[in-house]
């Protein structure tokens, strides 16, 4: 019977690899937990958890085994990430990484090459190789946790990002294209109750048009009447992106701040049972040009970064980002923001869109 060292917590190691032995050819395995190792054990393998405040002496007393290292990608800090990254680079007795977050089905393949006698002189580069590869891609995880949406249309592109937040309700957004017109919406609550209500009404209206006369119809199908303003938060933003003359125009009942060169200043109209026969007072309308990009701020990131970094000013770090690539700046707009969290989520949900013109686009001037 075939025995493998484990080193870390037992309880969730146990939880994670106990299944091993049912998968086919593997046979019989005994999991054990030892505090010291010699060549009469007979282990087949070794899999450390990490972190671990045991993990370099492990890996130095426990050397002539093949050592698997298995972590969290979710929960593993910018630190401990750095750290294993130079582990890997430079300690060949590591044979390869297991991800927890990742079903253990996905992780045989790596499992069969370390523990059942595979020659490890022939497979070191190729488990080195794969190592440093997972290790980039949960770095990838670690920066960007939620994928940046994008899309393309007409010469116009827009990129968003989002992040979870520990309170209730929410953000929500979306874009939509239709023959020249583009159209994006934007939504925050504190009550799930009311983030469901926004969401089947967005969801059952359909638009003939991207204008404001249907964004008008949208937000009066909406039963103001079921939301206690008194108690709950609701804000929108409906807008369209005319492709023949570049402007942008909607309606605002957000906190969201807009930037192009400098902020868009625009109108908030707080949303009340009240709120369809005063929508005029939430029109605004701006146009942009060739070449610029347009930035909007949720309300939840900016309460966010005041929460994080009181006397916080967006302005500073839009200019450190002005000449990045759309992707990157969101990047580096989050990256301030998670480095300030304590936990894994922030306080509110987060979203930033960037919505960019071609240089080269055609419209009426």
């Amino acid at each position: 019977m075939k025995k493998i060292a484990l080193f870390g917590k037992p309880k969730p190691l146990l939880n994670y690899l106990s299944p091993l032995t049912g998968f086919k050819g593997f046979g019989d395995f005994i999991f054990e937990f030892p505090e010291s190792y010699s060549e009469d054990d007979k282990f087949v393998g070794a899999i450390i958890e990490y972190p671990n405040e045991d993990f370099s002496s492990v890996i130095e007393r426990f050397n002539n085994l093949p050592l698997l290292i298995l972590y969290n990608s979710k929960n593993i800090t910018e630190k401990e990430l750095e750290t294993l990254e130079n582990i890997c680079k430079s300690d060949s007795h590591i044979r390869g990484l297991m991800d927890s977050e990742v079903a253990l089905t996905f992780q045989l393949p790596v499992l069969r090459e370390t523990l059942q006698g595979v020659e490890a002189r022939k497979l070191l580069g190729d488990f080195l190789a794969r190592s440093l590869s997972d290790l980039e891609r949960i770095k990838e995880v670690h920066k960007r946790m939620v994928p940046i949406r994008s899309g393309s249309s007409n010469g116009i592109n827009y990129f968003a990002k989002f992040a979870s937040g520990e309170g209730s309700g929410g953000e929500f957004f979306n874009f939509h294209n239709k023959n020249l017109e583009n159209m994006f919406f934007f939504m925050n609550t504190d009550s799930y109750a009311i983030s469901n209500q926004i969401l089947t009404a967005y969801e059952g209206f359909s638009f003939e048009e991207f204008n404001l006369s249907e964004f008008k119809k949208f937000i009066g199908s909406i039963d103001l009447d079921k939301v206690d303003f008194s108690k709950n938060r609701l804000e929108l933003l409906i807008a369209s992106i005319d492709r023949k003359n570049l402007k942008i125009e909607g309606f605002n009942s957000s906190s969201c701040r807009f930037f192009v060169e400098e902020e868009i200043k625009t109108p908030c109209l707080s949303l009340n049972k009240d709120s369809a026969e005063n929508l005029d007072d939430a029109i605004f309308s701006f146009k942009i040009d060739r070449g610029e990009r347009l930035y909007i701020f949720s309300s939840g990131y900016l309460r966010n970064m005041e929460k994080y970094y009181p006397g916080f000013a967006i302005e500073p770090l839009m200019k450190k980002t002005q000449k990045l690539p759309a992707g990157e700046a969101l990047n580096e707009f989050f990256f301030q923001l998670k480095r300030k969290v304590d936990g894994k989520f922030p306080a509110y949900d987060s979203s930033i869109i960037i919505i960019e013109v071609d240089k080269n686009v055609l419209f009426q001037v």
